[in-house]
């Protein structure tokens, strides 16, 4: 299966050298662009990845204030938030660090029920960001999906 291509969106962050500052690319992906719920009662699952790359001469420095390190949110027509990865885990409360050395490319994947409330989302069109989960956190342009009836 082929990922979906998604538009890079350049974002800003601290800089091992003094007075530099790292631009990185963000890009989300799922494993297609459309899926149909497998069975009444069982949402869907979509396999998704986030990509940062650290575009600039220098290391990146990113903070976290927590355990996450990233997320993926699907949002309605409307453009209201209906599904979070995040939404029923927990982080441990711990500062962190990741370091992304010039050129480098860090990419997280998981799967993302199409539910809310464990059940299934209705059929129609989403979209799906892919969040740097660091202090202040960075967003990847979002992409769009589609529920099958």
């Amino acid at each position: 299966m082929k990922p979906i291509v998604a538009i890079p969106v350049i974002l800003f962050a601290a800089a091992v050298a003094a007075g530099e500052t790292p631009a990185l690319t963000l890009v989300v992906t799922a494993d297609k662009p459309a899926y149909r719920h497998p069975a009444a009662g069982k949402p869907a699952v979509a396999a998704v990845a986030l990509k940062v790359k650290n575009e600039s001469a220098s290391e990146a420095i990113l903070d976290f204030s927590t355990g996450q390190r990233y997320d993926f949110v699907l949002y309605d027509k409307g453009g209201q938030a209906v599904a979070r990865w995040s939404a029923e885990r927990m982080f441990t409360m711990a500062l962190g660090q990741m370091r992304l050395a010039a050129g480098e490319t860090k990419k997280f994947s998981d799967s993302l029920a199409l539910a809310a409330d464990g059940k299934g989302l209705p059929a129609g069109d989403y979209e799906l960001e892919g969040v740097l989960a660091s202090s202040p956190p960075h967003a990847s342009k979002r992409i769009k999906l589609k529920i099958a009836p």
